[in-house]
């Protein structure tokens, strides 16, 4: 019963510090220094939530590469699954770097830029750009079968840098 209810404080717990903000980790900070929570178990939680975005990340990656680019509509989809496969690896770099997590795809797109290099940022940009045009325009792209196989590999190569660069972190 114990673990039980340690386990719904650990995930309420989680909840809240996924949608932190780099001015509520000076909050967490000053409960630190109250003895209320220790940094440890502050980061431990931080890097369980990276992970977990990370994790969120690869599932959308191999979800886009499960689908058959036999048609328009499921070309959409490959397309725009890979574009979150990286929004959601590039949320899960600045959440690790920054103890702060950003939801706009303009402020995701700025931050990667910084911490990744700005190629990095063109790469998200580039993409968010294509998914917004095969999600709202009424008639896809000519190309929307070679759009959906350049997405796959810019998606690979997108998260594979935010793989390395959390590892680096650690």
């Amino acid at each position: 019963m114990i673990n039980s209810i340690d386990d719904q404080k650990t995930t309420k717990l989680k909840r809240w510090i996924s949608k932190l903000s780099a001015q509520k980790y000076g909050f967490i900070k000053d409960l630190v220094s109250h003895s209320l929570m220790t940094l440890d178990e502050v980061d431990g939680l931080i890097s369980e939530l990276v992970a977990e975005r990370m994790n969120l990340s690869h599932q959308y990656f191999e979800f886009a590469t499960s689908i058959q680019p036999d048609s328009s509509l499921l070309c959409r989809q490959i397309i725009s699954r890979c574009y979150y496969s990286m929004h959601h690896a590039a949320r899960a770099v600045i959440f690790a770097t920054r103890r702060g997590d950003l939801t706009s795809h303009e402020k995701v797109i700025k931050a990667i830029g910084k911490l990744l290099g700005n190629d990095m940022a063109d790469l998200l940009f580039e993409q968010l750009n294509v998914r917004n045009t095969v999600e709202y325009e009424l008639f896809a792209p000519d190309d929307i079968r070679k759009l959906a196989k350049k997405s796959v590999n810019k998606a690979r190569e997108f998260i594979k840098k935010c793989d390395l660069y959390i590892k680096e972190r650690r």
